[in-house]
């Protein structure tokens, strides 16, 4: 027994008359509408009544043989290649959304190794400030020391504030600008 005939015995269709029989004889009964509803399922209610195939079906009234299962083939081929293109639409949004994950991951990184570079810089900002200011101090007090007669002294506190002067309007943090 071949799977439509499996199909169309469970659908309870009938086949259509035999090669032949008269025309007029009435060798099977009509499907009724009910034994349509029990093949497709029922569409009342439900967002598959508003497709167009599901109305075909309920409005036919009569599905007989070989047609009924050639019908039912192709609303199970629609049925099946719709699944295949949500499938498909899954896996692409799947593969973007790792792409998506990825990249964040990424910049997460890039973020955190910016805010360390942020404080580093910070720091040496601040000891530029200090050096700048110290040296600053100082070679203004060797100036003075050096006027009121005490040269030793005021040069050598001129010669530390000049290292510390240098020493502030010189210093590096350590990195290299990122080149992109």
């Amino acid at each position: 027994m071949s799977p439509e005939d499996k199909l169309a015995e469970k659908a309870n269709v009938v086949a259509p008359p035999e090669p032949g029989k008269e025309a007029g004889e009435k060798s099977q009964e009509p499907a009724a509408l009910s034994d349509v509803q029990v093949i497709v399922g029922k569409s009342e209610g439900s967002a598959i009544g508003q497709l167009p195939v599901t109305e075909a079906l309920k409005t036919a009234g009569e599905v007989r043989g070989q047609a009924g299962v050639v019908l039912l083939y192709t609303v199970v081929g629609m049925l099946e290649a719709d699944l295949r293109d949500a499938r498909e639409e899954r896996k692409g949004a799947h593969q973007e959304a790792m792409d998506w994950q990825k990249k964040y991951y990424e910049e997460r990184e890039s973020r955190g190794r910016l805010e360390e570079r942020l404080r580093m810089a910070e720091r040496v900002k601040l000891l530029q400030k200090v050096l700048l200011t110290c040296g600053g101090l100082m070679v203004a007090a060797g100036w003075a020391y050096a006027r009121q007669g005490q040269s030793d002294v005021g040069l050598g506190l001129a010669v530390v504030g000049g290292v510390f002067l240098i020493g502030g309007w010189f210093w590096r943090d350590g990195h290299e600008p990122e080149r992109g």
